[in-house]
């Protein structure tokens, strides 16, 4: 699990740093469509991830698509480093590194769930809590690096020491061994478990809102004439907020949690329209967004790792990103009608996933009531 904690951290942090340089590059205040554009092409490997996963990695188990994953990142980044001056190509380059992130994504989820196996459920809560913890840590100082280096050193060199590092993360990933990898295979052929459809909804809003924030953040900045720290400032309150909210679930893990992040992404909304020209406002109801999406996204991922199998939480993941494409697509194209509105479409989302969350949790206590003692 410490291998696992630290190589993942690593990641974050490369990828903080990275998608925060690749959006800067591509956002201006003349136009926004080729970040518009990037960004939607980010997620549309979402839609046949699962495909390539199937086709290629079905027998793959969590760390050897991990570790693939990151040799891919290596040259990808490697090239950018050479053309990033190069919006086209930039452009490209981004979509391919996209492809590998879904696949990190889905392959880092199977690797978790596949050390948890067995545990318990104690194990299971804090150790997720932990890892979203370090992993959003690792994001929030991601950008704020970034942003300070980005003074002193050229992009170029930057992406050519990030190369190296995604190298060296494929050398630290250990395989494990070949007994857990077919017992994993064996599960995956012989059980096929039903899934909810509202877990399913909730996956499908998971990256949307990421990528609605990713758009939004360097494009709401620009608009308004700020510089790249406030996007990085931004960016770190919401792994503020995210990382606190794993330590607070991490030790007091409550059935009340899901209407306090409700009532929290609804003020928020509501807070960020009166005060949005603030910058210490704005830091501040970001660092609430993180917490309400963080907190979000640790109940979801407790909830469908300890009800489904580990092969069930790769689909659920997988096919939640690909069905995740149209709503991110959408949510841009209504976000760019007017620039002084770009920041809703993300908040909205963030609404709706809460209300899902809660009528789970409420469909849950239902259950367990009429079930017989």
């Amino acid at each position: 699990m410490i291998n696992y904690l630290m190589i993942t951290a690593l990641y974050r942090f490369i990828c903080g740093g990275l998608i925060l340089i690749i959006n800067w590059e591509l956002a201006s205040p003349e136009s926004t469509s080729d970040l518009a554009i990037a960004t939607v092409l980010s997620f549309v490997p979402a839609i046949f991830t699962p495909l390539l996963i199937k086709l290629f990695f079905k027998g793959y188990s969590g760390t050897r698509l991990t570790k693939l994953s990151f040799l891919i990142l290596f040259f990808v980044v490697a090239i950018m480093a050479l053309h990033y001056q190069s919006t086209l190509l930039l452009i490209c380059l981004n979509f391919v590194l996209w492809i590998v992130f879904f696949l990190l994504e889905t392959s880092l989820e199977f690797w978790f769930s596949e050390l948890v196996k067995n545990q318990s459920e104690s194990f299971i809560n804090q150790y997720s809590s932990i890892s979203m913890t370090t992993n959003q840590v690792a994001l929030m100082v991601g950008p704020i690096f970034i942003s300070i280096i980005m003074k002193f050193i050229t992009v170029q060199w930057i992406l050519s020491a990030y190369a190296l590092v995604y190298l060296s993360l494929y050398f630290g990933t250990k395989n494990r061994n070949k007994v857990n990898h077919l017992t994993s295979a064996q599960e995956s052929f012989s059980s096929k478990e039903s899934v909810k459809l509202i877990h399913y909804f909730m996956s499908i809003l998971m990256w949307p809102i990421l990528g609605c924030i990713n758009f939004m953040l360097p494009t709401f900045t620009t608009y308004r004439n700020g510089a790249v720290h406030e996007v990085a400032l931004l960016d770190s309150a919401l792994g503020v907020g995210m990382a606190l909210i794993g330590l607070l679930l991490s030790k007091f893990l409550s059935n009340r949690w899901t209407t306090a992040l409700l009532i929290i992404s609804i003020s928020i909304t509501v807070l960020w329209h009166l005060v949005e020209d603030t910058l210490i406002y704005r830091l501040l109801l970001m660092l609430l967004f993180g917490l309400a999406f963080g907190g979000a996204r640790i109940i979801f991922r407790k909830v469908i790792v300890s009800i489904y199998p580990s092969h069930t939480v790769k689909h659920i993941y997988s096919l939640g990103n690909a069905l995740g494409l149209p709503v991110l697509a959408l949510s841009i194209c209504l976000s760019i009608l007017n620039l002084n509105f770009v920041w809703l479409p993300s908040f909205i989302l963030l609404i709706v996933l809460m209300i899902l969350l809660k009528i789970e949790h409420h469909e849950r206590i239902t259950t367990h009531e009429k079930s017989p003692n």
